[in-house]
């Protein structure tokens, strides 16, 4: 079975699941104007990917300190991440705060910080954008 390329500049469909009427989408926004990856992970009791999109795993290396890799590596670090955190306990600590640091092609080093120094977070969440090096 031989696979070839499919080509094409604008996504059509009906979508008749939900209003029966034909929309269309210039597949650069898909390539460009999407998200190339993200991550939603908590690290209290441990270090875990709750769900992910290109996220191969996370490292826990200290306390308030998580690598995110990446699956399919960006072209290069000019990529764009950001980042939600929110407090480790269960009342919302206003000085929680976290930090984008060493940022790699295939990987971003990620700090959360509360009001007394480098905390676990009980929700995180990094999304990507950027070319990737397919």
């Amino acid at each position: 079975m031989a696979f070839g390329n499919l080509k094409f500049d604008t996504l059509t469909t009906s979508d008749s699941a939900n209003t029966s009427t034909e929309k269309s989408l210039d597949t650069s926004y898909v390539f460009n104007g999407t998200a190339k990856a993200w991550v939603h992970y908590g690290t209290i009791t441990s270090t875990a990917i709750r769900d992910s999109f290109n996220i191969s795993s996370l490292d826990d290396t200290a306390t308030g300190k998580t690598v995110v890799h990446i699956s399919n590596d960006f072209v290069n670090d000019d990529y764009c991440a950001t980042m939600y955190n929110n407090a480790h306990s269960s009342s919302f600590d206003n000085q929680y705060t976290g930090g984008l640091w060493d940022r790699n092609v295939g990987d971003l080093d990620v700090w959360t910080h509360g009001s007394s120094g480098y905390a676990d977070s009980s929700l995180c969440d990094v999304l990507f954008h950027g070319d990737l090096a397919w």
